[in-house]
């Protein structure tokens, strides 16, 4: 069984935003029994705090039944913490996962490219090479990423004239 988004104590936080601390969930009405029963966990007290983006909340985070003392601000304010914590996670995943999208899209431009590329550091050295670059250079992927840009276009000037000459016609 799957419980509705804006239920119980969860929902009332989804709904207005803001975490609350309720100390006996039998005395009240936000209260909704159907995961204890479903689950068989008997719920005494509840500490629930909005997962949150730009005001805009995702999820919330929920503590239960406190082992040593009762819930209280201070635990609320540790539970928002976390909270926070949780949305930096979700916003770090949600980059990584736009980025390697962004990846693979450019990974398949470079290397379909009708063009030879070339990729370099600062020093010169090929860091890659498309597959229009091995054919064109006529030398392996492995083989250039060996070697400085420089090294690789160190050709005798009547070579270098007819490479030039098939490039560009």
């Amino acid at each position: 069984n799957k419980l509705v988004g804006r239920e119980g104590i969860a929902g009332w936080v989804v709904k207005n935003g803001r975490g609350i601390i309720v100390p006996d969930v039998a005395s009240d009405s936000r209260f909704n029994p159907e995961f204890d029963r479903v689950t068989g966990f008997k719920t005494k007290a509840a500490l629930c705090t909005p997962i949150q983006v730009g005001g805009q909340t995702l999820g919330v985070i929920e503590a239960l039944n406190p082992v040593f003392a009762p819930f209280d601000l201070a635990d609320l304010q540790l539970l928002g913490s976390i909270a926070d914590l949780a949305v930096t996670a979700l916003a770090h995943a949600q980059e990584f996962k736009s980025t390697q999208a962004a990846e693979q899209h450019y990974a398949g431009l470079f290397e379909d490219s009708i063009d030879p590329i070339l990729l370099s550091d600062l020093q010169g050295r090929i860091t890659d090479a498309n597959r229009k670059a091995v054919e064109t250079f006529g030398y392996p992927r492995a083989f250039m990423t060996k070697h400085t840009m420089n090294e690789l276009h160190q050709l005798e000037e009547g070579e270098l004239h007819t490479w030039l000459h098939e490039i560009t016609s």
